[in-house]
């Protein structure tokens, strides 16, 4: 029977746990209770063969794994109890960590990377976002002005949706390319540029580094900026938060459709490692 561990800190990493344990897998959950799910209290209780499926915020420089209930670290001793032939997978796996795990057998997947993910991901991105935004807006979205900084997954996913909804997009991209792609769907398309976003009531940022500096204040006194992209963000640390209203979205496919966006990584995490995996006894097994 093969043996799982997931290491998580929330509802995603949950609903791992159970597709795992459903699939006829033997599952340990770490950091996070899952019901039917027996919990590792220490890595001196890390079963020897298991699996380790770490949580979409990844694995960081030292080692080291968010969960529910504080860090816990993936060191030598646990990389020796997976074993050789067995899997290291999380969102991220720093470059080091995965190195070591290599030079012991153990195939390890930042998961994060796929671009099967990653476009699954975007659309319940996109789902999330325009849920917050209903909430927050009191007029709803109908033919609102909306602008949408950013035309990669997220972006393109979001925009789309929002004209479906009748809301007065404009999308604005700094890259020719994109601004092309946008503009080939009939989308309303600038460079980046604050005056672009004059009269807005919402702007969604799906861009991952800072965009949004002092000279977008004034024009967004009246506006909410919805954060949807990773660390570093769009809006740069001068802004004056006071003025800006921002509101960071992280994670939100796991809060808004946690069910789904554990299939789309269970069914990842198995088809990257099918590709891969020479023992045929494992390129002829489906997960569950």
């Amino acid at each position: 029977m093969r043996k799982l561990v997931v290491a998580g800190v929330d509802a995603r990493d949950r609903h791992l746990a159970t597709m795992a344990l459903n699939a006829g897998w033997a599952v340990w959950s770490w950091g996070v209770a899952v019901d039917g799910v027996a919990e590792l209290t220490g890595p001196d209780s890390y079963p020897e063969g298991a699996f380790l499926l770490g949580p979409v915020a990844g694995i960081d420089d030292h080692g080291h794994i968010p969960t529910a209930h504080g860090c816990v670290r993936v060191d030598g001793d646990i990389l020796r109890r997976i074993g050789a032939g067995g899997w290291l997978a999380a969102g991220h796996i720093p470059t080091p960590l995965a190195t070591r795990a290599r030079s012991l057998g153990i195939r390890t997947l930042s998961y994060l990377q796929s671009e099967e993910l990653a476009w699954q991901n975007a659309v319940l991105t996109a789902e999330g976002a325009i849920r917050e935004a209903i909430a927050a807006s009191g007029y709803g979205l109908w033919a609102r002005p909306m602008v949408v900084l950013g035309y990669g997954r997220v972006g393109s996913a979001l925009s789309h949706r929002l004209r479906r909804l009748d809301a007065r997009v404009r999308v604005l991209d700094a890259d020719e390319v994109h601004r092309a792609q946008a503009r080939s769907f009939g989308m309303e398309v600038y460079d980046i540029d604050p005056a672009r976003a004059v009269g807005a009531d919402m702007v969604f940022n799906t861009i991952p580094y800072p965009v949004i500096t002092r000279d977008w204040e004034r024009v967004l006194m009246d506006a909410v900026v919805f954060e949807l992209a990773s660390r570093p963000g769009g809006v740069a640390p001068e802004v004056d938060r006071s003025k800006v209203s921002v509101r960071p979205l992280p994670g939100i496919p796991g809060q808004v459709a946690p069910k789904r966006a554990a299939q789309i990584i269970w069914e990842t995490v198995w088809t990257i490692g099918s590709r891969t995996d020479t023992r045929e006894e494992r390129g002829n097994e489906r997960p569950g």
